[in-house]
């Protein structure tokens, strides 16, 4: 409950039952099917949006309600999580579904909205996998209640505070974006010769450079294992495209697979192997294996290339990350669709190669630029999650009357 000596003595505390009207009888439900049925071939500006726990999740020919509400998740709201909304401000023409309380403040909806996201939900939901806030839970969450005027000011001052801490969280995201640019164009220098080399730009290769096919470079071209995966210790290790995350593998869990000795010898993975994800949204990626490996195959919808001694795996797999060779896989295609990707598309790609040793000052040079990157990444991860810190500390001092200034403060 709302501890009332952390408010100011002139604050009311009362129920939502109290300060708002409940209008969750108006709710229907419509289900996708009959939604789109009765949207069909009708023209945009006569459909009506539809919301749901946490925003709007279609559209609808019809509507229910018209005015400005505050819509509170019921269920499938994110209750647990102090960075997400649970209720959010709707206004015009209008239909909602069981899925979030309707709500009209006497007062201010938005001061009652801002609030809204703000408590600790803990006490008043159930349920475990699917958390929900029932009506007569919900009816009995308390609201420190300044007077009208207050509420007015206390809403201007959130809102000037949270359009200054938006204005940073783009900033540090529109640096996040420039550092992914920055990394394509080190890779851009690197197969054009330039990372380590002082020239002017260049149009064609270096001295010592030559353009082959991956095909005439690489020792094998496979695709992996067809077998269902298996939590139980059945094989080996069994590596899955879902089990590449950000260039990184779980190993532990990592599931397991049946597998004969002559397959387990020619599908087992090694240092320096490169697998390519064919197919899923990841299509056309690939990930290095590197470090400590636990005896393991590669699945079906991957495919492994394995390189020579005197060719540098990191290299190869630098250039498999930039757009010299993305614009190689989506050469051709049409739309805007997954390219498709196969053990031949992949053999008659072109990458450029110098001799050994460059290839490994080459790679030496991008991971120092690329740690760099990496620090600085890490540096905005934190900016982030401060930035949300903070949007929540605007709103506890809102709601324990310490954002403005009153006479009666």
């Amino acid at each position: 409950m709302h501890e009332k000596n952390k408010i100011p003595a002139h604050w009311e505390v009362k129920s939502i039952s109290e300060v708002c009207e409940i209008l969750d009888g108006l709710r229907r439900p419509v289900n996708s099917t009959e939604r789109m049925k009765r949207i069909n071939d009708k023209p945009e500006k006569e459909l009506y949006p539809y919301y749901g726990a946490t925003g709007q999740v279609g559209l609808i020919d019809d509507y229910i309600l018209d005015g400005e509400y505050i819509l509170l998740g019921e269920d499938g709201a994110p209750f647990l999580d102090p960075f997400k909304d649970k209720a959010y401000l709707v206004k015009g023409k209008m239909w909602i579904n069981n899925h979030a309380h309707i709500l009209k403040s006497k007062y201010s909806n938005k001061f009652l909205c801002y609030y809204l996201n703000n408590i600790n939900y803990k006490e008043f939901i159930s349920g475990t996998t699917r958390l929900k806030l029932n009506q007569s839970s919900m009816r009995e969450i308390p609201v420190p209640l300044p007077p009208l005027s207050e509420q007015h000011l206390i809403v201007e001052k959130i809102e000037e505070l949270f359009s200054e801490q938006e204005a940073g969280r783009l900033q540090l995201e529109t640096v996040k974006e420039q550092l992914k640019t920055y990394r394509q164009a080190v890779l851009s220098c690197a197969f054009e010769g330039k990372l380590t080399n002082d020239n002017a730009i260049q149009k064609q290769l270096p001295e010592g450079w030559k353009w082959v096919k991956v095909r005439d470079i690489a020792v094998d071209i496979q695709y992996g294992h067809t077998e269902t995966a298996s939590k139980k210790t059945l094989g080996p290790k069994f590596l899955r495209i879902t089990d590449i995350q950000d260039n990184r593998v779980n190993w532990d869990t990592v599931p397991y697979c049946k597998i004969s000795k002559d397959d387990f010898v020619r599908k087992k993975l090694e240092d320096g192997d490169l697998v390519f994800a064919r197919t899923g949204a990841t299509v056309g990626k690939s990930y290095l294996i590197k470090g400590d490996i636990p005896e393991s195959v590669f699945a079906s919808y991957l495919i492994r290339i394995r390189f020579p001694e005197f060719i540098s795996d990191k290299y190869v797999w630098y250039f498999f990350q930039s757009n010299i060779y993305w614009q190689q896989i989506f050469k051709g295609q049409v739309g805007t669709g997954q390219p498709n990707v196969n053990g031949k598309k992949l053999g008659e790609l072109y990458l450029p190669l110098p001799p050994f040793s460059e290839q490994q000052k080459i790679v030496k040079a991008i991971e120092s630029r690329f740690l760099e990157c990496d620090k600085l990444i890490e540096i905005i991860k934190v900016g982030l999650q401060q930035n949300e810190v903070l949007k929540q500390s605007i709103l506890k001092q809102a709601f324990e009357g310490k954002l403005v200034k009153t006479q009666t403060n």
